[in-house]
């Protein structure tokens, strides 16, 4: 079982948060149950961010500095 990607331009695992995870796993090893089965369950109810909504939610972010209607067209174009 894996903590997670690992290498250049993935994110880094911290020790906190891989112990975090293996105390996880242990649990529910000691529980009779299956990490492999029941983490997967919790990555199927987590639903990731697609591009479209976070590009979306930067310029809602950036809007009230801009000084100009133009320039949210022009952030618009640039993103698609």
């Amino acid at each position: 079982m894996g903590l997670g990607p690992y290498g250049r331009g993935t994110g880094s695992v911290t020790l906190a948060a891989a112990r975090t995870k293996a105390e996880e796993v242990r649990a529910i090893l000691g529980r009779g149950g299956d990490p492999f089965a029941e983490m997967g369950e919790r990555k199927d109810r987590v639903k990731p961010v697609t591009f479209g909504e976070m590009a979306e939610a930067l310029m809602k972010s950036k809007e009230a500095g801009w000084k100009n209607p133009k320039h949210a067209d022009q952030w618009r174009m640039t993103l698609r």
